[in-house]
């Protein structure tokens, strides 16, 4: 399948649109009668986003690259607009059309339309980051826009590398797993594998020095900050820093039901020692309870110093609830 994995959004939940019938056949591939199935609901309940997303999405997975007739990414692009026309902030969209652009670009051989196409890509990709400043995969896809461009010579300029290894290394700052340097340079040679033969000797050098300027920028911005704005502490640790404790009301459902367990939160400690933010990790489902998570995010801790600077603290937080025999 040519949907890159790095790059690919989120699919909205099946079941919350459409008919049954286009729910299956989308489930099982049959993307064409899918279409039918979710135009009938359309137009039934036309100013209802989710069957348009699924409409587009049946659309988009029928669009080859680089075919002679692409009215399926021309359907598929003209119902993703129509549900930012409905909903203008629905960020599946937005993916989904920056995506579906790069995969067309892939398939233009005139060079000045591919490029006005990698531009609409990435015009996609800097409204994804607006909304999400943190997301790793808009950034390796601006990345992947511009090596494309740069390699071979598509677009001749230093600049472009310069911005490229940039969004790599962002890339890399928000996931800095140590088998990234290693996937994404294997991702860059991916991305143009179906280059001439006079190319190939080069490719993999090229790549190898993308990623390593881009840890070289990494490391830079990394070097340039005075101390660490977050550190990590074990859940043992922070939990004898704790100064004040909402104590979270036992579920009603799971007393009743004599349920008992952990629930487990991760957490973000702010340097006035604040709970900030906290995402279940773990739980039983009538356990992990709103009531739950309001409790335990009106505690608070003694700010965790370092170098004698207050800091934001990430930690595990973990709520026990026990029947008593």
């Amino acid at each position: 399948m040519f949907w890159s994995l790095c790059s690919q959004p989120l699919l909205p939940t099946i079941g919350e649109a459409g008919s049954a019938r286009g729910i299956e056949a989308y489930q099982n591939a049959r993307y064409q009668e899918a279409v039918g199935s979710f135009q009938k609901t359309i137009s039934l309940s036309p100013s209802e986003v989710k069957p348009h997303l699924y409409l587009a999405m049946a659309w988009m997975y029928q669009y080859v690259p680089g075919s002679v007739s692409p009215e399926n990414a021309r359907n598929a692009e003209a119902e993703f607009q129509t549900v930012l026309q409905l909903d203008p902030q629905n960020f599946a969209a937005k993916q989904f059309l920056a995506l579906l652009s790069y995969q067309e670009a892939k398939g233009i051989t005139d060079e000045d339309e591919k490029l006005r196409t990698l531009d609409a890509a990435a015009s996609w990709y800097q409204k994804i980051l607006a909304v999400d400043p943190r997301n790793k995969q808009a950034y390796f896809s601006l990345c992947l826009i511009d090596w494309v461009k740069w390699y071979p010579n598509l677009t001749d300029s230093a600049t472009l590398m310069e911005e490229g290894t940039s969004y790599l290394a962002k890339a890399l700052e928000i996931d800095p797993q140590r088998d990234n340097v290693l996937t994404y340079k294997n991702l860059l040679i991916k991305e143009i594998a179906d280059l001439p033969a006079k190319y190939r000797p080069n490719v993999e050098a090229a790549a190898l020095h993308w990623v390593q300027k881009a840890m070289n920028a990494k490391f830079a911005m990394e070097s340039s900050q005075e101390g660490p704005q977050r550190i990590r502490v074990t859940g043992g640790v922070q939990q004898n820093k704790l100064i004040r404790k909402v104590p979270p009301v036992y579920p009603p459902l799971a007393k009743a039901r004599r349920i008992q367990g952990t629930v487990r939160f991760s957490a973000i400690i702010g340097n006035d020692g604040h709970v900030q933010n906290l995402s279940l990790i773990s739980g039983h489902p009538l356990l992990a309870v709103e009531s739950t998570r309001v409790a335990v995010i009106q505690w608070e801790y003694k700010p965790t110093l370092y170098d004698g600077e207050p800091v934001e603290v990430v930690t595990e937080i973990d709520v026990n609830f026990t029947l008593i025999q």
